[in-house]
């Protein structure tokens, strides 16, 4: 998929701030959403909109099922409940490993 943002030219993303998401929507399926300026021709190109709310864990990816309970409490809390759920993971195993923190941002889409 970066090879076909890479590939639209001038304008598509700036690598650096550009925002990859992950969603699976079932336990064989995952899907990934890379942020762009403009539509990659080669790919399907969809809008996520909506209210999100969105909270930082710090953790193992196999934490990821305890990060989203820890999340739909403090959405219960406010009254709210996740439809969905978008995560983006800061650093790569190497650079957690570096840095010695995992980060895990979960966007739940309410």
């Amino acid at each position: 998929m970066w090879t076909a943002v890479e590939q639209t030219g001038a304008g598509a993303s700036k690598k650096e701030d550009t925002l990859i998401l992950f969603r699976d929507p079932t336990p064989f399926k995952g899907e990934i959403y890379i942020s762009v300026e403009k539509d990659i021709l080669s790919e399907n190109n969809v809008v996520i909109t909506g209210d999100f709310v969105s909270r930082v864990f710090d953790g193992g990816y196999n934490a990821i099922p305890k990060f989203i309970k820890e999340m739909e409490q403090y959405l219960s809390e406010m009254g709210k409940k996740a439809q969905d759920y978008y995560i983006h993971y800061a650093y790569c195993p190497k650079c957690a490993k570096k840095y010695g923190h995992n980060y895990i941002i979960l966007f739940a889409k309410i």
